[in-house]
C-alpha cells in the first residue's frame, strides 16, 4: 500500500496539467472565434447605423435635389386622321398634354414617316410609333396611348376620266388649228385612242400640262400627248394619250371614171366632204372652175378627190414671161412688173424677179400675169 504522500502527489501533478490544456483550448478559442462574434457570421453584412426616415423624400412626390417630380407627357392618338402632305408629324395625329409647352411643340413636330397615297390608309403601330419618340421618351416620363385600329389617311381630290379627256381634245384642236388656219373647226373631227381612268391627285392646286409629242405629216392620223398633272407646282401624275384625228374638207370628186386624156366636164364633177391624208392634203382642189376643161393626165377612178398633178398642166406663165408682182398689207396694195424665174400653171408657186429692185421673191401665181407675194 502506497504511502498517501505520493498518491496525493500524482493527483496533484494532474490536476495541473488538465488545467493547462483547458487554458490553452480557451486561448485557441479566443483567437478562431472572437473575431466572428464581433463582425458577424463570415459573408453577412455589417448591421447598418439607423436611418433618419423624417430626412429623406418619399419616392414619387419629389425628384433629385427636392424639386417636384416632372409631370408626364400624354400622347393620345386619333383613331383616324387625314393628312394632306407628303409626310405627316406626331402633332398632326395626336392630342398632346402633359409636361411644359416647348416640350410639347418638340414632340408635336416630329416627323413619324410618308403618308400613304392619296385615298389611301395607313395602319399605325404602336412600336413604330414608340421607336419615332426614343430620344425624348430616354429623357422624359411619356405615356402613349392608341387604339389597335389607328390609322392615317391621304386626303385627295378626284378628277374624272371626262375632264381630263376634255382637256387634251380641247389642247390637240389648238394645235391642229394653229398649224393649220385654213381648216374649218366644224371639219375637225377628234377621239381619244387611248382609255383614261379617273385620277386620285393630292389636296392642293391643280395645274395641267399637256404636250404633244413629235409632228405628224398628215393632218389625219394619231396624235400622242403627254399629260401631266401638277399640284402646287409638283407633279403628281403623268400619263401618255393618244388622239385619233380626221380633218375633213369639201374638195372635188369625180362622179365617174374617166380615161388619161380625157376632158373634164362640169357634170363629172362634184364637191364632197372628203378626209385629208397623206402629206398633200393641202393640194386636194375645192374648186370645180379649176378642174373644167383639163384633160386627165392618167385613169382615174370614181369618188377620186382631184389633185393638181391628176390633170394635164397648162401653163399659165413660162420662164421669162412677165408678171406683175402684187404686195399686200392690211392698209395697202402695191405692184411692181417682175418675171417669171421658172414655168408655171396657175395655184403654183413659183420665184420671179423684182424688176425695180432686182431681188427675187416667191409667191403664188394666181393667173397668167399675176403672182401674190407672201
Amino acid at each position: 500500500m502506497k504511502p498517501p504522500f505520493s498518491y496525493e502527489a500524482e493527483e496533484s501533478n494532474t490536476d495541473w496539467l488538465t488545467l493547462i490544456k483547458a487554458g490553452a483550448a480557451i486561448f485557441v478559442f479566443g483567437l478562431v472565434f472572437g473575431p466572428l462574434t464581433a463582425h458577424g457570421a463570415e459573408g453577412a453584412p455589417a448591421q447598418s447605423p439607423p436611418v433618419n426616415l423624417s430626412s429623406t423624400p418619399p419616392l414619387g412626390d419629389a425628384a433629385q435635389g427636392g424639386q417636384p417630380a416632372e409631370e408626364p407627357l400624354e400622347v393620345k392618338v386619333n383613331a383616324e386622321t387625314q393628312v394632306s402632305g407628303d409626310t405627316y408629324t406626331l402633332g398632326e395625329i395626336a392630342a398632346i398634354s402633359g409636361g411644359d409647352g416647348s416640350l410639347r411643340q418638340q414632340l408635336a413636330a416630329i416627323p413619324m414617316g410618308k403618308s400613304p397615297l392619296p385615298g389611301r390608309a395607313l395602319r399605325l403601330n404602336h412600336s413604330f410609333l414608340m421607336a419615332r419618340l426614343t430620344g425624348i421618351a430616354s429623357q422624359h416620363r411619356l405615356n402613349l396611348e392608341m387604339a389597335d385600329s389607328a390609322q392615317v389617311v391621304r386626303a385627295f381630290h378626284l378628277v374624272g376620266a371626262e375632264v381630263i379627256g376634255v382637256k387634251v381634245l380641247e389642247q390637240a384642236a389648238r394645235d391642229t388649228l394653229g398649224e393649220s388656219p385654213e381648216t374649218d373647226p366644224e371639219n375637225l373631227k377628234q377621239e381619244l385612242a387611248t382609255p383614261i381612268n379617273a385620277v386620285l391627285l393630292p389636296k392642293g392646286e391643280i395645274t395641267w400640262q399637256i404636250t404633244r409629242m413629235g409632228r405628224n405629216a398628215s393632218e389625219t392620223g394619231n396624235l400622242l400627248y403627254q399629260v401631266a398633272a401638277l399640284v402646287n407646282g409638283e407633279e403628281a401624275w403623268r400619263y401618255p394619250v393618244r388622239v385619233r384625228q380626221k380633218v375633213v374638207r369639201r374638195v372635188v370628186v369625180l362622179k365617174r371614171a374617166v380615161r388619161r386624156g380625157e376632158v373634164l366636164e362640169a357634170k363629172d364633177v362634184t364637191l364632197e366632204e372628203t378626209v385629208m391624208r397623206g402629206n398633200k392634203h393641202n393640194d386636194y382642189l375645192t374648186d370645180p372652175a379649176r378642174v373644167v376643161g383639163k384633160k386627165a393626165a392618167r385613169t382615174l377612178g370614181e369618188d377620186t378627190p382631184l389633185q393638181p398633178d391628176m390633170l394635164d398642166r397648162q401653163l399659165a406663165v413660162r420662164e421669162g414671161g412677165k408678171v406683175t408682182l402684187t404686195y399686200r398689207t392690211s392698209a395697202v396694195t402695191l405692184s411692181v412688173p417682175g418675171v417669171a424665174m421658172v414655168d408655171g400653171e396657175e395655184g403654183a408657186f413659183i420665184p420671179a424677179r423684182n424688176l425695180q429692185s432686182g431681188k427675187v421673191v416667191y409667191g403664188i401665181l394666181v393667173d397668167n400675169n399675176t403672182v401674190k407675194v407672201n
